[in-house]
């Protein structure tokens, strides 16, 4: 769509459109009254995120997404997602999907993303559009239509009044061209240097929600139109005008009992309040949001099949038609990070190792018998069967496509890809920079060998990597060039797993593993004593749970791995043995050279239960 046809748009229906700034104004000033910039500054992590469990629903994120609903012109679905909530349990869950069960650990984290939160909101209100541009998103990810609401509020003039990043992301292209800049930036730009610029004397909400209802219709429904004041509203066969949102509440009463099918469901209630048959089938998938989004406020379970379809979370959209490995000490939760971005995609997941080859990976032609006779044909390998979906899905309606490489240092990666290595030079849209010929795959996928072959910007691929194993195939210059490469933080603070105590011992497994990190920081063995420190998921709960296998899985990586030419480095010298050490770590002994960890071993404060 380009910018003539969206002004055109504009001017030939801003008219007659029924879109008003006068109950945005009105519910504005009432959450401004109620929620200043200043209050919000200050605002406590009780105040923000309430207690499910309480029944309170006086809290500042019920509130957003409740009380202040008519504040969203162009809304497609309640935020699930705040940074950080309170789940029924009285647990905190992150915006990473990590619980958080130390109320202080849960406090310094919020203080650490309120920081975030609103420096990032005054650099929108200030018109600091660089400094969006260029802002550590890190900590705000999967926050996305929380941020641009409060931005909506706090600055309007600034952002555009439309909260459904997919839109915005397409309108942005359609003006300005692709680019990887954050939905911020995006929401800024579109306002500050097209809209306030096109169309200045123009009332902001009713342009927003005229833009919102162009790519709506033309991308999404195509043929459905959609009519609001203030929220998405549908014609009902008794001519009456009901917004989706109430529509939502209404029919989660009738159906709560049991939220299973509720797409079917959903569907048949369409066939009763949508007057033209031939609009049921989108405005079916619409109101099903809704209803999902007020049963799951309402602490319903939802059938998987029912969860709305939404965009690409924000963070995983940082990552989509490139290739990137996550690389960090062993344990520090590389792979949980690509599943939590992952979470709710389908993808393919492969493991790297010594004896992996290029035909395990791409595929080799191998003997069939057809027909009673053999011939020989070419059999795909997990990197080749998901390049045919991806360029074939791309070339009708996309959808996205996730590989995922564990250990890919463990095999030699240049040789595994082979000439495909050529492929994962991309350009800034995630297309292969140069395509190549491979007679095999071509004819795979296209049948027709002549034909190149390249990686689809719908393509994505994920790599993780240990630090420590990076001697097991040392991957060249030319090769990591190619990746974007990112390293984990090995963070013990929001890990849960980290109050979990010791068997026998009284010290909890990340306060041990912490003092025993900063030993090895301090190695002078002539290696990357960083790479070798313990990441926080480097054990399990039950292994915690159980002091032989924690004795037998931790010093044994210490003592064969991290000090492996020199014991004392690290322990007592009378420890001649892995067995003579791990007896005396189990006995309670303080087996660590250091005097550290003097005192934290007294089994007497802590007896297994089946001693007594």
């Amino acid at each position: 769509m380009d910018i003539l046809e969206i002004k055109n748009y504009i001017e030939k229906n801003i008219g007659s459109s029924i879109w008003s700034s006068k109950e945005y104004q009105k519910e504005r000033d009432k959450f401004l009254k109620e929620y200043p910039l200043e209050r919000f500054k200050k605002i406590s992590l009780d105040e923000y995120a309430g207690n499910k469990k309480s029944g309170d629903s006086k809290y500042f994120c019920n509130d957003l997404e409740q009380s202040y609903r008519d504040l969203y012109t162009p809304i497609s679905v309640y935020s699930s997602w705040y940074g950080i909530y309170k789940n029924e349990k009285g647990n905190y869950v992150t915006n990473k999907n990590t619980t958080i069960t130390n109320k202080r650990y849960a406090e310094v984290f919020w203080e650490e993303l309120r920081i975030d939160i609103v420096q990032l909101l005054e650099y929108i209100i200030s018109g600091q559009i660089e400094k969006v541009k260029d802002f550590n998103l890190n900590k705000l990810t999967s926050m996305p239509q929380v941020l641009l609401k409060l931005a909506m509020i706090y600055k309007p003039e600034n952002v555009l009044q439309i909260v459904k990043n997919e839109i915005i992301r397409e309108i942005y292209a359609d003006i300005f061209g692709n680019d990887n800049t954050n939905i911020y930036y995006k929401s800024m730009r579109i306002k500050m240097e097209f809209i306030n610029k096109e169309f200045p004397k123009y009332d902001h909400v009713k342009v927003s929600g005229l833009i919102y209802q162009l790519y709506y219709e033309k991308k999404y429904t195509k043929n459905v139109k959609y009519y609001s004041n203030i929220m998405l509203k549908v014609q009902e066969k008794d001519g009456t005008v009901a917004s989706l949102q109430d529509l939502g509440i209404k029919y989660a009463k009738d159906i709560k009992e049991s939220a299973k099918n509720l797409k079917v469901k959903i569907s048949k209630l369409c066939d009763d309040i949508i007057k033209e048959a031939k609009y049921k089938t989108s405005l079916s998938q619409e109101l099903c949001k809704y209803v999902n989004a007020q049963l799951r406020s309402s602490n319903e379970i939802i059938d998987e099949d029912a969860n709305e379809i939404e965009d690409l979370n924000e963070e995983l959209m940082n990552y989509v038609g490139k290739n990137t490995i996550i690389y960090g000490v062993p344990g520090c939760g590389k792979s949980r990070k690509v599943v939590d971005l992952l979470k709710g995609e389908e993808y393919v997941r492969v493991l790297f190792h010594p004896e992996y080859t290029y035909s395990d990976f791409i595929g080799q032609v191998m003997p069939v018998v057809k027909d009673e006779k053999i011939t020989y044909e070419f059999v795909p390998g997990p990197f080749t069967k998901i390049l045919e979906e991806a360029i074939k899905t791309n070339e009708s309606s996309p959808s996205n496509f996730f590989l995922v490489i564990e250990e890919i240092n463990r095999g030699n990666a240049p040789a595994i890809f082979g000439d495909v290595f050529q492929l994962l030079d991309r350009n800034k849209d995630g297309v292969s920079e140069y395509k190549i010929n491979n007679k095999d795959i071509a004819k795979h996928i296209f049948n027709d060998e002549d034909k190149k072959i390249y990686i689809p910007s719908n393509l994505t691929i994920f790599a993780t990597m240990n630090t420590c194993d990076q001697n097991v195939f040392t991957m060249d210059t030319a090769f990591k060039r190619r990746w974007r490469m990112e390293r984990i933080e090995n963070n013990f603070e929001s890990a849960e797993i980290s109050n979990c105590e010791i068997d026998g011992l009284s010290i909890q497994w990340g306060e041990f593993a912490t003092i025993v990190n900063d030993l090895i920081l301090n190695l002078n063995d002539g290696f990357n004593s960083e790479d070798k420190q313990l990441g926080v998921y480097f054990v399990k709960e039950d292994e915690i749970r159980d002091i032989k296998a924690f004795a037998e899985k931790v010093l044994m990586y210490l003592w064969d791995d991290v000090v492996k030419y020199d014991k004392t480095q690290l322990f007592k010298p009378e420890y001649k043995t892995l067995d003579s050490l791990i007896n005396a770590f189990v006995k309670g002994e303080n087996v660590f050279k250091s005097d550290v960890m003097e005192g934290l071993y007294n089994r007497s404060k802590n007896v297994k239960t089946e001693e007594i």
